[in-house]
């Protein structure tokens, strides 16, 4: 409790003050990651309201006293953790927190809240808290009109499903994981995973950006919803099944998707068309409680989601929902007539499904203390990270082998929506080939071998996100100016290649253009007996037809581009730069692609395997978050203004300038060879701590790192990936038994668990646990051990844990009696 003594204004300026200036905090409103959407309504009617209690504000504007008092210390909590300012010494620790963003008094009405002055100031300037609706009931459910229409709409393409799915994919890279086997677009989406298109873990804003689409390419006349109150969403991973190893069972799979849908959406449901539909949906890999939450969407007021929060309220409701191994369409619908019965005779207070799902959500919120809906643990473990990388950019994954550290990475890479590139460290692993060096090139037709500068996996990946942060802050003039330019240069080369053109430069040799890919163009020089073939660079002629000048010289060109003398590929650059010109394009124009920004995560597999200062280099300093360049920064660069960056080791043969030191506004080439990261660009490092702990790797390199131990209890929502209820929790059991051996074993530690992914084996191996230990376990337990005390007797202890007799192994006595 606050102590009650509080009579005036608390904390006064001498008691506390978190030193937050109304800029700073200017900057903090807009932030969504700070301030959700519940916190804009808890000051939007802390702002407004007669009484700011917590219990009058329940009283005025609807929703529980709990959720203004949660949100108020939540919010705070997150500034504090994000600025790292200090807190009030109350011994209450959520006491701490409040005081960041309110002054707070006793009243007779209860606790007051009041918002400090330069915060209010801040949302006043912004204006962030205009046209938040303050009552619960405006808030409420607006997504229900329109979820049911779409419903009813897509189920009129059940005909023509290909045409819907191009709809679908239209909408580009929200729909990236929508993919077969092949990683090809799904040529029939089943409309369970067109909804799960917006109804994944993202922000609400991509989300209604999603239903603006959909509004406005399937004609719909409902409003965009202006919340999404109560409903359970998918883990991005989990958003679309029905997809089989073979192309017929797929195919079929969709259509029974397809079945279900449509009797669902039925105006009389007939149950046993349900059940036999419901039940073929279920036998699908990933469907599982999800195929209810997708039901809840299309049709709330009928089907309840059994989402893990979900089955939670409802017991404490005082309903038995069923254990997994007895779901199925029969029982769900009888759990739906108990549930309706309970509506109907006022035992509860919710008066439809939709409020019983959202109390489960207020409930999970409530306990604990996030603004998610939480599904399962592998849901949790991906949310918790991925929030944890885009604060830190960099994280490395540490612990026992199998326990699925790769394999998460890639999961929160996918959550991020991100592209994404992965590289194996290994001994001889290095700069060369992280960063940048020199590479052996045929130089002509006859052989000659010479040396190229030559970009690393890093820093070309580097190089893409910050092409794309520069495009993202582009206007959409800008963007058609040059998607028009880059038309024009592209048909250029597709006519010279497919013609044959003879081009001419100064001195009076002729060339031809060979080839062309993304950066660069490739010529041949027939005459020149000395170098008959030359690359030149698409980004050097974009630059001279934007410059707005008539080039006439070589010597021009080398002006422009700040170098100290003309190039050879100068001459030929000034030729097909005067040809482009006067070239008229005729294909016809594109639509305009606007630039989004991405994230984009660098996967670093076994990282500790590789020598890191001789792979980083003098890389180490831009790693470092606090050193990540913004688009801000880079518009700052624009007026003048310069931040730190680095130099390669290479930067002494850098000719022309690369696109980071054009970001920079680099002219002169003595200058040349800057390299940053972007603000975009997150790093995940795996390891395995038996292979070498994070103790021994360089202390520059981890304190740039934030590293995480993965337990293999952390993990073991990877054994979901047995399809067989009893053989999945036997391999639980098991693994449990042997690792609690281990951790008592002088020497190992939880570094040595077994993890889930050895479990995973089984597949291949049906379901044969002796064969697991005999050609995996078995092996690795006995490496584990060598060279310990009582290395034999340990094993066979081992051995007993994992051959002892599990629950789930022993037939049920009761079954066997009927």
């Amino acid at each position: 409790m606050i102590e009650t003594e509080i009579k005036d204004w608390y904390p006064s300026k001498r008691e506390y003050d978190p030193g937050i200036k109304e800029k700073q905090w200017e900057q903090l409103v807009v932030d969504e990651s700070i301030f959700t959407k519940n916190s804009l309504i808890t000051f939007a009617c802390i702002q407004n309201a007669s009484c700011g209690t917590c219990a009058g504000m329940a009283k005025q504007y609807g929703r529980s006293a709990n959720f203004y008092n949660t949100n108020v210390w939540q919010i705070g909590k997150r500034i504090a953790e994000k600025l790292n300012i200090p807190l009030t010494s109350r011994e209450n620790k959520n006491e701490r927190y409040w005081p960041v963003c309110c002054l707070g008094r006793y009243v007779k009405e209860g606790f007051e809240y009041k918002i400090r002055p330069e915060l209010e100031a801040a949302f006043n300037k912004t204006g962030i808290l205009k046209g938040v609706k303050l009552m619960e009931a405006e808030n409420r459910f607006s997504w229900i009109p329109f979820y049911t229409e779409l419903a009813e709409k897509i189920l009129t393409y059940k005909d023509n499903r290909v045409e819907l799915s191009d709809i679908v994919y239209e909408l580009g890279d929200v729909t990236d994981y929508l993919r077969d086997n092949e990683s090809k677009k799904i040529k029939e989406l089943h409309p369970f995973a067109i909804f799960g298109v917006f109804n994944r873990h993202q922000t609400d804003v991509n989300r209604k950006k999603i239903c603006q689409y959909f509004k406005e390419r399937l004609d719909l006349t409902s409003d965009i919803p202006n919340d999404f109150d109560g409903i359970p969403v998918l883990s991005p991973l989990r958003a679309f099944w029905g997809l089989s190893d073979s192309q017929v069972e797929s195919e079929t799979e969709i259509d029974v998707n397809w079945d279900l849908f449509e009797i669902a959406l039925a105006k009389n449901l007939d149950e046993n068309l349900f059940c036999k539909s419901f039940d073929k949906v279920l036998k699908q890999k990933g469907a599982k409680w999800n195929v209810t939450m997708e039901l809840f969407w299309i049709s709330p007021y009928r089907f309840m989601p059994l989402d893990d929060n979900s089955r939670k309220y409802l017991q404490k409701l005082g309903l038995n929902v069923f254990k997994e191994k007895d779901y199925n369409g029969k029982n769900y619908l009888d759990l739906m007539e108990k549930i309706n019965d309970l509506i109907s005779q006022g035992k509860i207070k919710e008066r439809n499904i939709p409020e019983i799902s959202q109390g489960a959500w207020e409930m999970a919120k409530n306990t604990t203390g996030e603004n998610t809906m939480d599904i399962t643990s592998a849901d949790d473990i991906v949310s918790k990270y991925t929030s944890l990388l885009t604060h830190t950019h960099n994280l490395i994954f540490h612990g026992a082998p199998g326990t699925g550290k790769t394999h998460l990475a890639k999961e929160i890479a996918k959550a991020m929506g991100a592209e994404t590139a992965f590289v194996q460290f290994h001994p001889s692993y290095d700069y060369t080939d992280f960063v940048e060096g020199l590479r052996p090139v045929a130089q002509d037709d006859a052989g000659q071998i010479g040396f190229e500068l030559r970009d690393g996996i890093f820093k070309s990946f580097c190089e893409k996100a910050l092409e794309n942060l520069l495009n993202s802050q582009k206007t959409e003039t800008e963007i058609a100016e040059e998607q028009s330019l880059d038309e024009k240069i592209n048909e250029f080369i597709d006519t010279s290649i497919e013609e044959n053109t003879k081009y001419t430069i100064t001195q009076g040799n002729e060339f031809f253009i060979t080839n062309a890919d993304e950066k660069n163009i490739y010529i041949s020089i027939p005459n020149n007996e000395k170098a008959n073939k030359l690359t030149l660079k698409k980004s050097e002629i974009t630059a001279l037809l934007k410059c707005g000048e008539n080039i006439e010289s070589g010597s021009k060109i080398r002006d422009i581009f700040g170098r100290k003398w003309r190039t050879q590929q100068d001459s030929y650059t000034l030729s097909l730069y005067k040809s482009i010109r006067t070239f008229k394009n005729t294909a016809a124009k594109k639509n305009i692609v606007e630039a989004v920004k991405k994230n984009f995560v660098f996967i670093i597999d076994e990282i500790n395997r590789g020598d890191l200062s001789k792979i980083f280099g003098e890389l180490f300093y831009a790693l470092d978050p606090g050193y990540r360049v913004t688009a801000e920064a880079l518009k700052a660069v624009k007026a003048g203004e310069s931040f730190p960056t680095i130099r390669t080791q290479y930067a002494n043969m850098e000719r022309d300038g690369n696109t980071f030191d054009n970001a920079l506004n680099i002219s002169k080439q003595d200058d040349f060879g800057h390299f940053f990261v972007p603000e975009n660009v997150y790093i995940i490092g795996t390891m395995n701590d038996i292979d070498r702990s994070v103790e021994t790797m360089d202390f520059a390199f981890r304190r740039r790192f934030t590293f995480v131990e993965i337990q293999a209890s952390d993990r073991v929502e990877m054994l979901e990936e047995i399809t067989d209820d009893t053989i999945r929790q036997q391999a639980l059991d098991k693994m449990k038994a042997v690792n609690a051996i281990i951790s008592e074993t002088e020497g190992l530690s939880s570094a040595y668990h077994i993890g889930g992914a050895y479990f995973l084996k089984l597949k291949t191996l049906d379901n044969d646990f002796e064969k697991l230990w005999d050609y995996h376990l078995a092996p690795l337990i006995k490496e584990y051990l060598r060279g310990t005390e009582d290395e034999s007797e340990t094993f066979d202890k081992i051995k007993q844990a994992y051959d002892a007799p599990t629950d789930s192994s022993v037939p049920d006595s009761s079954q066997e009696a009927e």
